[in-house]
């Protein structure tokens, strides 16, 4: 089939004028092309003037049919101008189809599909076509590598980057260019590896490359970036005064952000005359990074005042110089200033984005006007956008701080069903705070529960948030229980979980115990911090358990802590009412800071290339675990910038020899559970550069983070590299991954083959191997072989369990098999298997999918027996039944008795 058949139904070029303009096109094809080498551009071609990918596609059947063939010109010409429309796929499938008709390649046309090919972050493809061209004798040129070594920057692959541009070095391959050089240069910065990249930029002089000011101007940014800014100042001067380069407004703009984050504003204002001074206009970025800068030092007045001279200068304020001013007046609280700039920037033609509406929202929150904001969040869904999940966490937090905790709950469950925004470890933080702070406490416990197998019931944060919110409730007994069972989970109490204990302790005046408990967290090597000192220093004067106060404060003040505002206060006010004695008071002036401090000073780094030991333990889980601490504390967002800054102080943590194998665990488990997979292989690759041996644990968080985002055909390489590896056993669970993973993946076949093959070397099985074999057959559409699996069990002298029958249930619903379903279902229960709330929900979706109503009414009155709930999407599917007729309306009384008391399903049944 022609490939204009293929890919294009139709066309919207008048055929007159469609066919005059291929036959010229067409005409071209056997016109003669000269080039000079490998190195130069082709001279512009009349495929240029191709527009439309029907065009394109015509054309190139066309020229596959002419005899003799077409020069490789003339496809390449071709291939070049799909290309530029973006089609990159298209051109990729077309680079297939003139392999297939025997046209040869050159180095033009493995350029064009290897940038095809990195453009769609698919540079593994790319070296491929590398391969290709050169067993057909096509050497790749300087500007194939440098495509190579974007596609490889651009996928976040530094590590790889870097090893590329050493061989082609070393190698001799090709001599860098400007471009390849600066390509290399943007990749070091991305990670802040700006020592390496300013080194490189001495290796071009020493090489004859000249740089070029983008090549300055991305050390600068960086460099700003990183707040070095003295030293970005005077790689500035040197691209000026020593090598005679000019900035551009690119350049002045990055120093000027990095005066104003800085807070240099007399340097702002010089770069700003400089740049008037050579004649080079301040562009809307320039402005909108004055106007962005003066909000978050709450200068709204002076960034107002910078928008009208925008405006004076003939510059039009685009969306981000408005949402800037939206977002100063709001964290400021002038929410009438925020709206009517949000009105104008309407007026202005410009239509507000979802960043916009949510520093609104954000303002109106905090300000509890909490109408207002529902208003603004109706708006949003009416001008048909789609909220994001800030959008959703800042409504959460906001209904709950005035309390009205059911229509937060309202909205958690609307955002839920909804799947497109799906919560993540904020929303939940919010939403288990919001109900403790709301004395909702069995509410948040029970959500807690709910969330069962998921990631997030295995967060310490969360963990944190219920304990001290059922401390604080008391209800010391519950908070006993969780502390308890985080060793069960295999979690490590951090510092907040010791600390909300000894308050707990104290609460209830076991002020022994919460001693204890303070040696004990020193002794598991988490050592307290100065609000662990405080919480017990006030616990004991409450207590009035006043023998120890002086120790403790030698302790705190041997340790650098000092006291807070609150246990200064009791210390005072026992020491004169004589329950301390006087000579205290010398020890705690010692204690009380000197000046007030910022509360979170501790995070506020100066750059990214912290000299100490602390980044050792940082994982990349930090930046969640302390988000919607941010959040509460209204921390400016500066600071906040500043945790996405540890992610690379973890590079810098790896680089230190005492570095074992379980913190290159915990790292990787990290990487792998963000889903920044690149990352995790990059430091995957340096435990073995650096002689260390990955163990079963390793392996195992790899394979799982590869099948997570879909890289099957990495996973497999990885596995069989593991098993070429006698020192590392597979365990049982390493398979289990492997076969889960196929299957999630649709690779059932694979996932039997391989089970075949555990068969043949006589690995024994569990039930859970079988329940994610037939799991996954049954989800890709293959009862068949989940119906052997199943009867395979009694040979194998293993009994299905409740996820067992769930998924054939299910599998057999899928299929419109209901009499086996419901077989199935009886089966399980004289097998003495008890059926769970998903079986029952699973057999009601599967009756009513499949119109089958008789048995409904017994279903129901089953669970309600037995206390189970019906989730949402059975509820829902109850109710359109009903509506339609189909079911009796007499069974809303008893599916009201079976959802949630408060839910977004409760609320539907009540408005029917």
């Amino acid at each position: 089939m022609k490939m204009k058949n293929i890919l294009i139904k139709g066309t919207f070029i008048a055929p007159s004028f469609r066919n005059l303009f291929l036959f010229s096109a067409i005409q071209t094809i056997s016109a003669p092309f000269h080039s000079d080498s490998a190195s130069n551009h082709r001279p512009p071609s009349v495929f240029d003037k191709i527009t439309k990918l029907d065009d394109a596609l015509q054309v190139f059947d066309q020229m596959s049919q002419r005899q003799p063939l077409p020069s490789v010109v003339k496809f390449t010409q071709l291939l070049q101008a799909v290309t530029k429309m973006q089609h990159y796929s298209c051109s990729i499938h077309l680079f297939k189809q003139m392999t297939a008709i025997g046209i040869p390649v050159d180095v033009y046309t493995t350029a064009i599909v290897i940038k095809c090919c990195c453009q769609m972050s698919c540079t593994r493809d790319g070296f491929a076509v590398v391969a290709y061209g050169f067993r057909r004798g096509v050497v790749p040129d300087v500007f194939t590598f440098s495509t190579l070594l974007n596609g490889l920057v651009l996928e976040g692959r530094i590590l790889e980057a870097e090893r590329l541009f050493k061989k082609l070095i070393k190698g001799k391959l090709c001599e860098p260019n400007v471009v390849m050089y600066s390509t290399m240069i943007k990749g070091l910065c991305k990670v802040g590896i700006n020592d390496t990249a300013i080194a490189l930029l001495r290796l071009m002089d020493e090489r004859g490359c000249k740089p070029n000011v983008m090549t300055y101007s991305t050390i600068i940014d960086s460099l700003c970036k990183d707040e070095m800014i003295d030293d970005a100042l005077k790689l500035f001067n040197e691209m000026i005064l020593h090598k005679g380069i000019l900035p551009d407004v690119v350049t002045y703009n990055t120093l000027i952000r990095g005066f104003c984050n800085q807070g240099r504003w007399d340097d702002a204002s010089k770069m700003l005359r400089e740049m008037e001074d050579e004649r080079m206009s301040p562009n809307v970025i320039t402005y909108s990074i004055l106007v962005d800068a003066f909000c978050k030092e709450g200068m709204v007045e002076e960034a107002e005042a910078v928008l009208n001279i925008m405006v004076e200068r003939g510059k039009v304020p685009d969306l981000v110089t408005y949402s800037s001013l939206i977002d100063g007046f709001c964290l400021r609280g002038e929410l009438k200033k925020a709206k009517e700039i949000f009105d104008l920037m309407k007026i202005r033609g410009h239509v507000p984005n979802i960043v916009t509406y949510n520093s609104l929202l954000n303002g109106y929150c905090k300000k509890l006007k909490i109408d207002e904001a529902l208003h603004l969040f109706h708006e949003i869904t009416e001008k048909g956008m789609k909220p994001d999940v800030i959008t959703y966490n800042t409504m959460l937090q906001g209904l709950f701080r005035v309390g009205r905790y059911k229509d937060a709950l309202e909205l958690f469950n609307e955002m839920r069903m909804h799947n497109q925004i799906p919560p993540d470890a904020i929303t939940y933080g919010i939403v288990l705070e919001g109900l403790c702070n709301n004395h909702q406490v069995d509410e948040a416990l029970s959500l807690f529960r709910m969330m069962g197998g998921n990631e997030l019931n295995l967060d310490i944060v969360l963990y944190n948030i219920l304990i001290d919110g059922a401390s604080k409730c008391g209800k010391p007994d519950i908070a006993k229980v969780l502390f308890n069972e985080l060793s069960t989970k295999g979690l490590n109490p951090d510092v907040r979980t010791y600390t909300v204990m000894i308050s707990c302790f104290c609460r209830e005046g076991q002020v022994r115990e919460a001693t204890e408990l303070f040696f004990q967290m020193e002794e598991r090597g988490c050592p307290p911090n100065c609000v662990t000192y405080n919480v017990l220093l006030q616990g004991l004067l409450k207590n009035g358990q006043y023998d120890m106060i002086e120790m403790w404060l030698k302790k705190m003040d041997a340790q650098g802590f000092s006291v807070d505002a609150s246990a200064c206060s009791m210390l005072l006010d026992h020491i004169s009412s004589r329950s301390l004695d006087g000579s205290l008071l010398k020890l705690i002036g010692k204690l009380v800071p000197k000046e007030a401090k910022e509360q979170l000073e501790f995070f506020d780094l100066k750059t990214r290339s912290l000299k100490g030991t602390f980044m050792l333990w940082v994982t990349i889980e930090i930046r969640e675990k302390w988000v919607p601490y941010f959040v509460q504390t209204q921390v400016a967002r500066r600071k906040y910038g500043l945790l996405i800054v540890m992610e690379s102080n973890c590079r810098k943590a790896r680089e230190l020899k005492t570095h074992q194998i379980l913190t290159y665990n915990s790292l990787l488990n990290g990487y792998c559970k963000k889903l920044e997979i690149d990352e995790a292989l990059l430091l995957f690759n340096e435990l073995t550069e650096k002689g260390m041996k990955p163990d079963v644990v390793t392996y195992n968080t790899m394979l799982q983070g590869l099948f997570r985002v879909g890289r099957c055909k990495d996973a497999r390489e990885l596995f069989k590299e593991m098993k070429a590896h006698i020192h590392i056993p597979r365990d049982a669970f390493t398979y289990r991954i492997v076969l889960e993973g196929l299957c999630a993946n649709h690779q059932v076949d694979e996932a039997l083959s391989l089970f075949r093959l555990m068969s043949e070397k006589k690995l024994s099985f569990d039930i859970v191997v079988y329940n994610i074999l037939i799991d996954g057959a049954s989800k890709c559409g293959k009862l068949d072989i989940a119906k052997v699996l199943f009867n395979d069990l009694c040979a194998r002298g293993l009994h299905p369990d409740v996820w067992t029958y769930n998924a054939m249930i299910c599998g057999f619903c899928r299929e419109g098999l209901v009499r086996e379903s419901k077989e199935l279902f009886q089966k399980m229960a004289e097998v003495g298997c008890v059926p769970d709330r998903v079986t029952y929900n699973i057999l009601l979706q599967g009756l009513l999918k499949n119109g089958q109503h008789d048995t409904i009414k017994m279903l129901l009155e089953e669970m309600d027996g037995k206390g189970f709930s019906i989730d949402a999407s059975t509820c829902s599917m109850l109710i359109d039944h009903i509506s339609s007729g189909s079911l009796d309306n007499s069974l809303l009384k008893l599916i009201g008795k079976l959802v949630p008391k408060e839910g977004k399903e409760a609320a539907c049944l009540e408005s029917i």
